[in-house]
């Protein structure tokens, strides 16, 4: 149920004004709980459609500079080979509706905003398209919103689907919004109305003849990506799933996120166990009289290394037991990498650079698990949008490899009674949903459904909101506002 819009103006809000926005925020009207009153009425809740974005930015007087010429008409003729992507309504299209199809994916992930209060952000991008640096400038949100977290005594079934987002340590824990409301079962009926409109709107952009606004321009859906934690959801879809009444909508659209199943997960763990090895075995390190001298001793290794091949020492500034997650006893805990991605990346490319020369028979295997995992990683960043069919068969080999490594440590050191090599389902992920895709017959680079960008964007976002204080009740209005104005001043100068 959509009604009514309002016209925020950049003169109004302060900034320099580059292009018009004339009703760019819009209202829809979904239940809420009254702050003083606590009952469920209905109220108005801000949002940014796509089809308003887009239009925004072909309407800017400078557009043809700021939106780069893109001919996607061999993206979606090298889509067909997906399975997404074979009965795709845009491969109906004539070709030069086709070449701007504009594929867009849509993404959901929360942050520590205000007061260290979960912030959740609901947004959407074009692929393939970095016109700037910032984030904030090729990725747009459609919603944001204050979240916190408190035990249901409902039995509550999560709304699955990756452009809302609900997090819960249990069955009875979810994500609740002070300004949201939730049926008698616990089910979140402003995120499903939210999600509802969405779609909508996505359907609508879908169909050139439907948005004249947009000059022909159309926006396709293929790609859906979350955290991990979120994937739970995902695969206990319901029949209310609001994405399955997009045009064209297929399962393999919802893409495992490399991010999270293998730099922060599998990974994580075999770059903690490999650590802890190195310096258990490795002749180099025998005369550390503890693990943390050790641990100092291949750090001092690592970062002579960064330093011949010009990388950040920072990446890690710090390699102990407790670093490592060993809080207890090496005995029994089982060690992990380092909490953000892209340093257990580099940490695997430096371990493999490590053992690649050495005799010792112990740290053989880690070696070439390494190698293997730095090897699939260098094939995918250095491939195109699509891969080649030998790119894809180097990929899959070196996964498989590194899959078969991995599990073969850890059931050696399950046997000898180590706590080392850890595998949890995000392992499982990976190699069912990423490698056992690509060795299926699809094409689509994975790296490009990673959440990197996103994970930045979220981190902006709340900055963007930390910027001036914000009342809890107008957080999700100020924050779409604030970042108008960003994307504003950007397009401006």
């Amino acid at each position: 149920m959509h009604f009514g819009s309002s016209a925020i103006t950049f003169d109004a809000m302060g900034c320099q004004k580059g292009f018009e926005m004339q009703d760019f925020l819009d209202y829809i009207a979904c239940g809420g709980a009254t702050v003083l009153a606590k009952n469920i009425v209905y109220k108005k809740w801000p949002v940014i459609f796509p089809s308003a974005m887009a239009r925004a930015l072909i309407a800017y007087p400078h557009g043809d500079s700021a939106r780069p010429h893109v001919d996607w008409t061999k993206f979606w003729d090298d889509s067909r080979q997906e399975l997404w992507g074979r009965h795709h309504p845009v491969q109906q299209m004539t070709r030069a509706q086709r070449a701007l199809a504009h594929p867009i994916y849509v993404h959901g992930d929360e942050g520590k905003g205000k007061r260290e209060r979960a912030v959740m952000i609901l947004s959407w991008g074009t692929f393939f398209i970095r016109p700037s640096s910032n984030v904030l400038h090729y990725k747009f949100p459609f919603a944001a919103t204050r979240l916190h977290i408190r035990m249901s005594p409902h039995v509550f079934e999560p709304l699955n689907t990756p452009s809302v987002m609900l997090q819960f340590a249990s069955r009875d824990q979810v994500i609740r919004g002070a300004c949201m409301a939730e049926d008698a079962s616990g089910r979140n009926q402003t995120l499903h109305v939210l999600q509802e409109h969405l779609v909508k709107n996505l359907e609508r952009c879908a169909h050139p003849d439907r948005c004249p606004d947009l000059q022909g321009i159309s926006l396709q859906y293929i790609c859906g990506r979350g955290d991990w934690k979120f994937k739970c959801a995902w695969l206990a879809e319901t029949r209310s799933y609001q994405l399955r009444k997009l045009s064209g909508w297929n399962c393999d659209m919802e893409c495992a996120d490399l991010l999270h199943t293998v730099w922060i997960g599998c990974a994580k763990d075999l770059v903690g166990s490999v650590l802890l090895d190195v310096v258990q075995y490795d002749p180099r390190l025998a005369s550390a009289e503890s693990w943390d001298a050790g641990l100092a001793a291949l750090l001092s290794l690592f970062h002579s290394w960064c330093e011949t091949r010009k990388l950040d020492k920072s990446l890690v500034e710090e390699l102990s037991l407790v670093k490592l997650g060993v809080t207890n006893a090496v005995a029994f805990d089982f060690p992990k990498g380092m909490s953000k991605a892209y340093p257990n990346k580099v940490l695997v490319y430096f371990l493999a650079d490590l053992l690649q020369a050495t005799t010792v028979p112990e740290l053989k295997r880690q070696a070439v698990a390494c190698w293997a995992l730095a090897n699939w990683s260098y094939v995918i960043d250095m491939a195109e949008v699509f891969l080649t069919d030998v790119q894809a068969r180097q990929a899959v080999e070196s996964a498989k490899l590194y899959l078969q490594c991995h599990m073969l440590l850890a059931r050696l050191a399950l046997v000898a009674g180590r706590p080392r090599y850890k595998i949890r389902p995000r392992m499982h992920s990976y190699a069912c949903e990423i490698v056992a895709k690509v060795d299926s017959g699809s094409r689509l680079n994975p790296k490009h459904t990673a959440c990197f960008a996103d994970e930045s964007f979220v981190g902006k976002v709340c900055s963007v909101g930390l910027a001036r204080p914000v009342h809890t009740s107008t957080l999700h209005l100020r924050l779409l506002q604030r970042m108008i104005m960003q994307l504003n001043a950007q397009v401006a100068s």
